[in-house]
């Protein structure tokens, strides 16, 4: 579980210092402009970016509590559909195939991010109650 928190660590700062370059780069391609001036897509595809990232940060972060927390559980539930749910529009309606080649191990790394944290810690644990003491069970055996 270690390996796969500090993947997902490295894998959302990758994806933070990497993909608004990318993104930026091939907005201004597509629109054929020099400068990054104003525009409503680039502020969108940069919180995109953000929110495809923050699944994979708060797993490598806050990976070992999720099982305790039943918010926690919820926040990466929520946290890992984005890109979940966003690999898989890309790889559908998607023709760059670089695109394709970086959405496909993506989204199976989210489904295993998912199905490792998520997924088993679904139900509560319950625990016995443990019996009552009788008389003679006061003293700590040996110290008598």
């Amino acid at each position: 579980m270690i390996l796969l928190r500090c993947a997902a660590f490295v894998i959302g700062a990758l994806i933070l210092m990497f993909a608004p370059p990318f993104a930026l780069s091939t907005a201004a391609a597509l629109r054929g402009l020099p400068s990054f001036e104003g525009g409503v897509e680039i502020s969108i595809a940069l919180g995109c970016i953000v929110l495809f990232a923050s699944g994979f940060l708060f797993v490598g972060v806050a990976g070992h509590r999720l099982t305790r927390s039943p918010w926690k559980r919820i926040t990466a539930a929520i946290l890992l559909s984005f890109p979940l749910l966003s690999s898989l529009w890309v790889l559908l309606l998607s023709e760059y195939p670089i695109l394709l080649s970086i959405m496909g191990p993506l989204l199976a790394f989210s489904c295993a991010l998912f199905a490792a944290f998520v997924w088993p810690a679904r139900g509560t644990s319950v625990r016995r109650r443990m019996r009552l003491r009788e008389q003679g069970d006061t003293a700590v055996p040996g110290l008598s």
